[in-house]
């Protein structure tokens, strides 16, 4: 959908409910919105001067924060990660939101732990809260940043077990390299928003 109002924006974490995957690696999109809201109600991240909330709309925890590029929503679908694009479509017709305000956050095994990707109009790669979002958006031209979990050690490498892996917990060294990971995503997010999609790519895709 195009032609939706230019001072609106949505931020959407993917992962699922429950304190069962709370701390999995399948849910680095909602720790990245917890630890952001976290950081802007402690006057910590410049991206918006405040945020309310979170309500419960669309079948997701929804907060809004107010920029200098307008209002920004953040979101985290409670559907289970395998039928996300119910909250985001939800939010898309009801907002008329521009896709290319949409920006969704979720974790990535092709890439390695620590690294981040900001991607325009690409395929869902496997990722199954990317699959549905496509599928009820009908399009997939919206942005997304992949946050890289890596893949499982090799010797244990197979398909079952890289299931078993996205839903695995963070080690300790892991966990404590998220908050750095973290910030160098929202400098991302933060150009992407003010300076575009290309300034913003440059930043993230050539980190190391």
């Amino acid at each position: 959908m195009q032609g939706g109002r230019e001072d609106q924006w949505l931020i959407v974490g993917l992962g699922n409910p429950g304190k069962k995957y709370a701390q999995t690696r399948h849910n680095v999109g909602f720790l990245f919105i917890d630890w952001l809201v976290q950081r802007i109600e402690k006057g910590l991240v410049p991206l918006v001067s405040r945020v309310h909330g979170p309500q419960k709309k669309f079948h997701s925890e929804l907060w809004q924060g107010q920029s200098d590029v307008g209002v920004i929503f953040f979101m985290k679908p409670l559907t289970f990660m395998n039928l996300s694009g119910e909250s985001v479509s939800s939010f898309v017709q009801f907002y008329r939101l521009s896709l290319d305000h949409l920006l969704v956050v979720h974790d990535e095994v092709d890439l390695p732990f620590g690294s981040c990707r900001l991607v325009f109009q690409r395929g869902h790669g496997g990722q199954n809260g990317v699959r549905d979002i496509h599928s009820r958006l009908n399009s997939n031209a919206y942005y997304r940043l992949r946050i890289g979990i890596g893949r499982p050690p090799i010797h244990e490498g197979s398909d079952m077990e890289l299931a078993h892996w996205v839903l695995s917990e963070w080690s300790t060294e892991e966990q404590n390299q998220l908050a750095n990971i973290f910030q160098r995503a929202i400098e991302g997010v933060g150009l992407w928003l003010r300076e575009g999609y290309p300034k913003a790519a440059t930043f993230l895709n050539s980190q190391k």
